[in-house]
């Protein structure tokens, strides 16, 4: 399963990205929405974590 999660505070990033480490996981970290939407343009993403304010863009700009 392949994971796509953004956070532009670092910490709560590396949080989420240490709860989730697993083998079972392919883990994709972003601190901006807009090199998430970069990277999942070419990538087959399964599940989305994304904090609703990010400093470039807003959650709802991410998954639209």
């Amino acid at each position: 399963m392949s994971i796509l999660i953004i956070d532009d505070d670092k910490n709560v990033l590396a949080l989420i990205g240490a709860v989730l480490a697993s083998p079972l996981y392919k883990l994709a970290l972003f601190r901006n929405g807009s090199s998430a939407i970069d990277f999942s343009e070419h990538a087959s993403v399964d599940l989305l974590i994304c904090d609703w304010r990010l400093r470039d863009l807003s959650a709802s700009d991410v998954i639209t």
